[in-house]
């Protein structure tokens, strides 16, 4: 009797995926994984917002600006 791989329709009933990860697992992991994505979506909003308002402080600082006489 030769032993057959693992196949995701052999899991099916198992509650197991085709690398053997559980569905509650594989919950879990999505959920750290759309909490990773929140969190990164607003640090890059947080930086798209100083960056605006650094160039803000650019522009006002150059045209403050005066040449030396």
């Amino acid at each position: 009797m030769s032993s057959q791989p693992a196949t995701a329709s052999a899991n099916a009933g198992s509650g197991q995926d085709a690398n053997g990860d559980t569905v509650e697992s594989l919950r879990q992991r999505l959920y750290k994984a759309e909490h990773t994505i929140t969190g990164l979506k607003a640090t890059q909003d947080l930086v798209f917002a100083q960056n605006a308002e650094l160039k803000k402080e650019n522009i006002s600082d150059l045209t403050e600006w005066q040449p030396r006489q």
